[in-house]
């Protein structure tokens, strides 16, 4: 910038489309439907349990079934 130079400056405009011409009365819209069975819930739970497993130390000698 100075006396004499020319001034040069960058501008950033957000333009947004013209939708004014779209005709959206015509389409149509398909909403998926998700079938959840109880099986499926218990399989989530399940997993779930296993994944927030919590371990206890026993006072006595291990058995068939300890982890």
């Amino acid at each position: 910038m100075g006396e004499g130079k020319d001034f040069e400056y960058t501008a950033v405009f957000e333009v947004y489309p013209d939708l004014s011409g779209l005709k959206i009365d015509t389409l149509k819209v398909e909403r998926p439907v998700c079938e959840i069975s109880d099986d499926d819930v218990e399989n989530t739970l399940d997993s779930l349990r296993k994944q927030r497993m919590n371990w206890v130390t026993v006072d006595r000698e291990a058995k068939t079934g300890d982890t």
